[in-house]
């Protein structure tokens, strides 16, 4: 008896699991650039919570998005998520509540620092390691190169995991 129930809550949780994806809504991810802070204020929340409760920054902001479907279109949008300025470039999220479309901030775009520290770790194992250095980030590129355009592809499309990972581990050797 107790079995036959924990079999069916079990089935019920997996159905559930496997169900609340086709209900998740479908977002847009696009980058945009700050144009203006409109307004900028700080308030105390959780007050009831935590002595002197907590700082929260809430910004309203023109920005333009620079990327995308949607690209040069300027939005108005509310933000308390991170403090950004003008000039600063972001990703922002484009969704539907109530039939009205709406933008949030997501984060930070990163590119640059990313690339600057992939330049700088560049650098340094070619300094120390000269040759044999530069050799050994021509290996790491192309074993990234052959990962991500031959490996992931065909395990999207539904190939033999086994069978992809030992032809790709070939390659790379």
């Amino acid at each position: 008896m107790i079995v036959s129930v924990i079999k069916k809550i079990t089935l019920l949780l997996l159905l559930l699991l496997v169900a609340i994806p086709l209900y998740a809504q479908t977002n847009d991810i696009q980058r945009a650039k700050v144009l203006e802070v409109i307004k900028e204020e700080k308030s105390v929340i959780l007050e009831e919570f935590s002595k002197g409760g907590v700082e929260s920054l809430n910004q309203t902001l023109f920005a333009e998005i620079i990327d995308g479907a949607e690209k040069g279109k300027q939005i108005k949008l509310e933000n308390d998520y991170i403090k950004l300025e003008k000039g600063d470039v972001f990703f922002v999220e484009k969704g539907e509540l109530d039939g009205q479309e709406i933008y949030s901030v997501k984060e930070r775009d990163r590119q640059i620092p990313i690339l600057l520290l992939l330049l700088i770790f560049a650098v340094i194992i070619v300094t120390f390691g000269g040759k044999q250095g530069f050799r050994s980030l021509l290996s790491l590129t192309g074993s990234f190169l052959v990962i991500v355009y031959i490996l992931l592809p065909l395990l999207i499309k539904g190939y033999s995991p086994i069978l992809v990972s030992v032809i790709v581990a070939t390659i790379i050797l």
